[in-house]
C-alpha cells in the first residue's frame, strides 16, 4: 500500500475505525470482510469493555456508502501526508 507503519497502525487501531474502512475499501474488500478484519483488530487490541454494536452498525453503513474511488483518493493522500486521517475524521464529524 505505500504508507508508513507507524500510520498504518494508527489507522488500524484508531476508534472510530474509519481509517481501516478507507483502507479496506481501496484494497477492494468486501463489507463482510472489512467487518471481520475491524472486530480481529478490536479483539487484539486489548480494548476494554463491550463490543458496541451501534458503533459497529455505522461503521458498516459508513463503508458500504464509501465509493471505492475516493477511498483511493485518500489513501494516495496518506501516502504523502500521514497527518491526513486528522482531515478524514474532520470531514466525519461534519457530515
Amino acid at each position: 500500500m505505500g504508507i508508513r507503519v507507524k500510520l498504518m497502525r494508527r489507522l488500524i487501531y484508531e476508534p472510530g475505525g474509519e481509517g481501516l474502512a478507507m483502507g479496506c475499501k481501496a484494497a477492494g474488500f468486501s463489507t463482510g470482510t472489512f467487518a471481520n478484519i475491524f472486530r480481529l483488530t478490536r479483539e487484539t487490541s486489548g480494548a476494554n469493555g463491550p463490543f458496541d454494536t451501534h458503533e459497529f452498525e455505522r461503521l458498516i453503513d459508513f463503508y458500504d456508502r464509501l465509493k471505492p474511488d475516493h477511498a483511493e483518493k485518500v489513501v494516495s493522500r496518506w501516502r504523502r501526508d500521514p497527518d491526513f486521517l486528522h482531515a478524514v475524521n474532520q470531514m466525519e464529524e461534519a457530515s
